[in-house]
């Protein structure tokens, strides 16, 4: 139904600004695109797959989560906080 598009559609867009929020209150400046891995990735998203952006640059179309019906996430780059 037209409601639950619109509930799920928002869950994820929240979940995305969490997971941003967090990354970048631990100081982590980039993220790795994930997909969900299915057929039902846009190819948009499936050329994203495996690379790197900066949170503060957002790709063509937006972070993960944001574009609509949207089920990728942004894995956290930890590599931006490691201390040699």
């Amino acid at each position: 139904s037209r409601a639950r598009l619109i509930a799920a559609d928002q869950m994820g867009k929240v979940n995305g600004q969490i997971n941003k929020a967090r990354q970048l209150s631990m100081g982590v400046e980039t993220y790795v695109w994930q997909t969900a891995k299915d057929e039902r990735v846009r190819k948009d998203h499936q050329h994203k797959q495996g690379k790197t952006f900066r949170w503060d640059d957002p790709p063509t179309g937006g972070h993960p989560g944001e574009p609509i019906r949207c089920r990728c996430t942004a894995l956290p780059n930890y590599e931006d906080i490691l201390v040699d």
